[in-house]
């Protein structure tokens, strides 16, 4: 698994760009897309805001970015990348 305590600026792009174009495959557009350095954790955490959160189950957000995770072959910490509707906290 990647280093996600200390990704570069290449780094960083190549794995959004990666996971929105696998999102985009299975049919969720994403709004919005944000890194961040959370002080609570000791990695970097991707958030995604999509309209297709509102109407799905957690169950369904959480299977949809694994499929997505597999798809773009991304192997990260366990919360290193959030999907979410947007002005979710």
């Amino acid at each position: 698994m990647q280093d996600w305590t200390a990704l570069s600026e290449d780094e960083i792009k190549n794995i959004e760009a990666k996971i929105v174009a696998a999102l985009n495959s299975i049919g969720i557009k994403v709004a919005k897309a944000r890194w961040n350095m959370p002080g609570l954790l000791p990695h970097w955490q991707l958030m995604l805001e999509t309209p297709w959160c509102a109407s799905m189950s957690r169950n369904d957000v959480a299977r949809a970015l694994e499929q997505a995770m597999a798809r773009a072959d991304i192997h990260g910490p366990l919360n290193g990348i959030t999907l979410k509707r947007p002005h979710e906290k």
